[in-house]
């Protein structure tokens, strides 16, 4: 899989307390017209470990149905045929391995395209733990799956020498199709890349930091699952495209786009779901509306959301 890949957020009623389907469907089409290669449901910024159980599984099955159907009418109206490249991630991260299990058979009974797993949270596990959870996950589930390196919140991290057993054992078969890093570590991202061309090419090696696509690119990965592309999906494609034919013009372009969001993460402080929601807001997409114990930003806070998202849609319009 290459290109950008929309950690998808999860738009909810007032409440927090249930889904919204018509701000789903506005957000699919939205980042489906922006020409994104997948979207990855029920992560960091979709939410995911904040939602109930029943919530996660309607909200898989709801993407899945609106997907196929977004696809379908595109394919209806003359655009090229999206149905066999787009692809439906679902994190089914759990701290019980039985849930994880669980979530993951329903994704594919829902007809998602693989699943994304994350280290269990909560109690300290070693590597030796971490690669039997994996291999667990791989024996008892049926989609391939992607790695998740998030090492801010889980507080572990998938040492290199670890994904290097993970790939002799598994190798190219498919059982794992890639990992996505969000360390924001470019080092770590290089070791990837070397372990991706010598033990497992058919891997796809992403990266979570929004600003290093391009170098990620350029070192050898396959894109980017990065949340701005909830707000921006062309301005990110463009910044993928640009960097993965050479075209420093359209890299550069994008990315000054891409740079002014910074005001909004700065603003927030690692409230990243706050910010991209608040923008999907000011764009109409999606309600402002979160799972507790998430809270909205305050009115000072969504007037300098407003500001840059006004000031980057003035920019894609020249």
């Amino acid at each position: 899989m290459k290109g950008i890949i929309t950690p998808l957020a999860t738009p909810l009623t007032p409440g927090g307390d249930a889904l919204d389907a018509v701000g789903t469907r506005r957000l699919l089409a939205h980042v489906i017209a922006g020409g994104v290669a997948g979207v990855f449901i029920l992560g960091s910024t979709g939410e995911g470990p904040s939602l109930s159980p029943a919530l996660r599984r309607d909200f898989v099955a709801l993407c899945c149905a609106l997907v196929r159907e977004i696809l379908a009418a595109e394919e209806g109206k003359g655009a090229d045929d999206k149905r066999n490249r787009f692809r439906v991630l679902v994190g089914v991260s759990d701290t019980c391995l039985q849930g994880t299990i669980e979530l993951a058979s329903h994704a594919a009974n829902c007809g998602a395209d693989a699943i994304v797993v994350a280290p269990p949270y909560y109690f300290p596990i070693t590597q030796v733990e971490l690669k039997s959870y994996v291999y667990h996950i791989a024996e008892k589930t049926e989609l391939p799956i992607y790695l998740y390196n998030m090492p801010a919140l889980t507080k572990i991290t998938f040492e290199i020498e670890t994904i290097k057993e993970l790939a002799r054992h598994f190798g190219d078969r498919g059982r794992i199709a890639g990992i996505k890093d969000s360390s924001f570590d470019l080092e770590y991202m290089s070791q990837l890349c070397h372990v991706k061309r010598e033990l497992c090419p058919s891997w796809s090696i992403l990266t979570g930091a929004e600003s290093q696509v391009a170098k990620v690119v350029r070192m050898g990965g396959d894109g980017g699952v990065v949340g701005g592309s909830n707000i921006f999906p062309e301005a990110f494609v463009a910044f993928y495209d640009g960097a993965s034919t050479g075209n420093q013009a359209m890299e550069d372009d994008a990315y000054k786009q891409i740079e002014k969001l910074k005001a909004v993460y700065d603003m927030a402080k690692g409230r990243f779901v706050q910010a991209t929601k608040t923008c999907l807001s000011v764009l109409g997409l999606c309600e402002e509306s979160y799972a507790l114990p998430l809270l909205p930003f305050d009115a000072g806070e969504r007037l300098l959301v407003e500001k840059v998202v006004a000031d980057i849609r003035g920019m894609s319009a020249t």
